[in-house]
């Protein structure tokens, strides 16, 4: 279900997002918690709903682009405590 417009390689997830991250995103993904996932590509956005761990729903904003060397950018917003790249921006990726 990604809506991605470029391939984000597990490596490229590993240095934007602590490990702990990564693994409590995947699991929200797998269990389903993405509620909402729109993807605009004139503007390089990817937008979503996400139900967190105790039943809250977050709103997450990730521009998508590229650094000057090529590697794929991410950075993710999203109106949780942590506020940036976290968990939810990670299940809203996948």
């Amino acid at each position: 279900m990604s809506a991605i417009p470029f391939a984000l390689d597990p490596e490229a997830l590993r240095d934007a997002f602590p490990p702990d991250y990564l693994e409590r995103g995947s699991r929200y993904f797998r269990n389903g918690k993405v509620l909402s996932a729109d993807h605009n590509p004139a503007q390089g956005l990817l937008t979503g709903r996400i139900v967190g761990s105790r039943g809250r729903v977050y709103q997450c904003i990730v521009h998508l682009g590229h650094e000057e060397g090529g590697a794929p950018m991410v950075a993710g917003q999203c109106s949780c405590p942590v506020g940036y790249n976290c968990k939810h921006v990670v299940a809203l990726l996948l």
